[in-house]
């Protein structure tokens, strides 16, 4: 911003300098100059400095000095010459000016005071100079600049405004993944599910401390292999199924063969990670073993439909096959009952 305001200032004075007074204008480059080195050696001297979480209302109420200083240093240009210029040169001077009051206007939008103060100035300034310049279209040229300058001030307050906003969700939303990851962080430590995500091809892209321990890997090992490489023949089936459906689920029972030989059961949930509505870009998955649970389970169910002085199928599985059978329409059924007494 300062390089732009130097460059400018010394084009204006190459244009103003044939019809002004020389000491008067060195005067102003001079100022110019100053403000300029100031603001460029401050800028300078912080980028050296750690950078502050929030600005300070002495630092908000510097940086509006600035800019008025900036503002009226500039807004003295059409103020004391513009009137004494030829067309060509008012021209070029005009487009300068206007296009001053809108880029600096922005650039300054972030501290709003300091915006609103350099476009205040300088359209005075160039109003002053527009009514001593007194052309056929000076009433005209009053209302277009004047709408001009309002029209900036609205939209540096409204960019203001987004960009005060764009800052406040972001730390808020730095502030609820930080509490996000401590919760993540205390679940892993604390319970026994885990969590990893997958890829569109299925393959484990991150993956929790917890799972690597439990499949005897690495986490680098992990990343990248399939995870239908851990699924049994048997549980193959719907586990592909289950997932080839696009849509989340819960509680998938599968068996899985670790690299030390044993089995286990997992259960898996599973929600699409979809950045658009077109596509999906992997899985965010959460796994829990339930090894004991299935294996109490599938206890319960042996003891419930076999003879425990036999291990042959008893009375409740015998009605339950004949049952299955009775409702198929497919084949004919004939059923013999033996009664032994001892």
């Amino acid at each position: 911003m300062m390089a732009a305001n130097g460059i400018n200032a010394i084009i204006s004075v190459i244009v103003v300098l044939p019809t002004a007074n020389r000491l008067l204008v060195t005067m102003w480059l001079s100022m110019v100059g100053v403000v300029a080195c100031l603001a460029t050696w401050s800028w300078i001297r912080g980028r050296s400095l750690p950078r502050p979480g929030s600005a300070s209302p002495r630092a908000m109420r510097r940086a509006t000095l600035h800019a008025s200083i900036l503002g009226a240093l500039w807004g003295m240009l059409p103020a004391l010459w513009f009137a004494d210029l030829s067309s060509g040169a008012q021209l070029l001077v005009g487009t300068l000016v206007t296009g001053m009051i809108c880029c600096g206007g922005f650039a300054l939008a972030t501290v709003p005071s300091a915006g609103l103060a350099y476009v205040f100035l300088l359209t005075v300034g160039s109003l002053v100079g527009v009514i001593r310049a007194d052309t056929g279209y000076c009433a005209a040229i009053v209302i277009l600049l004047f709408a001009y300058a309002t029209a900036i001030c609205y939209a540096l307050v409204g960019t203001a405004r987004l960009y005060v906003d764009k800052v406040a969700s972001e730390a808020e939303l730095a502030e609820r993944g930080e509490v996000i990851e401590l919760l993540l962080n205390e679940f892993q430590e604390t319970e026994s599910d885990w969590l990893f995500e997958l890829d569109t091809e299925l393959r484990f892209r991150n993956v929790s401390p917890r799972l690597a321990e439990l499949t005897c890997m690495n986490g680098s090992d992990l990343r990248g292999r399939a995870f239908a490489d851990l699924v049994t023949a048997g549980s193959r089936n719907v586990f592909f199924e289950e997932f080839e459906k696009g849509v989340g689920f819960r509680d998938l029972l599968i068996e899985v063969a670790l690299p030390d030989g044993s089995n286990r059961w997992w259960s898996v949930s599973a929600t699409p990670i979809v950045p658009n509505r077109f596509s999906a870009a992997g899985w965010r998955c959460v796994g829990s073993d339930v090894t004991d649970a299935k294996v109490a389970e599938d206890r319960v169910l042996w003891l419930a439909t076999t003879d425990a002085l036999t291990d042959l199928p008893n009375r409740t599985s015998f009605r339950s096959q004949v049952s299955a059978a009775l409702s198929c329409e497919a084949s004919n059924v004939a059923v013999a009952v033996l009664d032994l007494d001892e």
